[in-house]
């Protein structure tokens, strides 16, 4: 059975137990039996309420990889990740009026999204044991990019799953028959 602590209006503990909550608990009647609730909701005395999704913002890797995608650059900064107006980038001097031009559309009209982000061991777990084993097996492996590809991705904390590179691993496994689409769309999902 899962319990939530709440104070003032807000779940600020969870944990479980195999039968009741113990009478004997620290601050017992602060304690509300809820199997989805969670630290960060509010409770409102009948209804538990998720907190609302973070305002939209872009990211310095993602806005890179967009501007780096149409124009040589060195580096993109950014003040204020919901505010593109803070948002800018240093090409490189063999950048075309061209090159520079779509970098600035590309500025101008990224959509401002929440990052699809994963943890990486919840990543690896969305893979049955046998695909894993497949991704990891020698004969896929022996692709340098493959390779490569699979192991930068799984070396980070978390995994943006719309970064070039994370797509690239993705129809990699399609391509070699380690994973179906259907597969790949699930295991990739936000």
């Amino acid at each position: 059975m899962h319990y939530v602590q709440v104070h003032d209006g807000m779940v600020v503990n969870r944990t479980s137990f195999a039968q009741a909550i113990p009478p004997d608990w620290p601050e017992v009647e602060t304690w509300i039996q809820h199997d989805t609730a969670q630290i960060g909701w509010s409770y409102d005395g009948t209804t538990f309420t998720p907190p609302p999704p973070p305002p939209p913002a872009m990211d310095q890797i993602t806005l890179y990889d967009a501007v780096s995608d149409v124009c040589p650059i060195n580096s993109v900064s950014m003040d204020d990740p919901t505010d593109r107006a803070t948002w800018s980038y240093d090409p490189k001097p063999a950048a075309t009026p061209a090159e520079l031009a779509a970098a600035d559309n590309v500025i101008a009209t990224i959509p401002i999204k929440h990052q699809a982000v994963i943890a990486t061991p919840d990543f690896i777990a969305r893979f049955t044991n046998a695909e894993y084993r497949a991704a990891d097996a020698a004969a896929w492996r022996q692709s340098g990019g493959n390779a490569k590809n699979w192991d930068n991705v799984v070396a980070a904390d978390m995994i943006k799953l719309e970064r070039k590179k994370v797509l690239t691993l993705k129809a990699d496994l399609v391509a070699a028959g380690v994973l179906t689409q259907a597969r790949a769309d699930i295991i990739f999902a936000p």
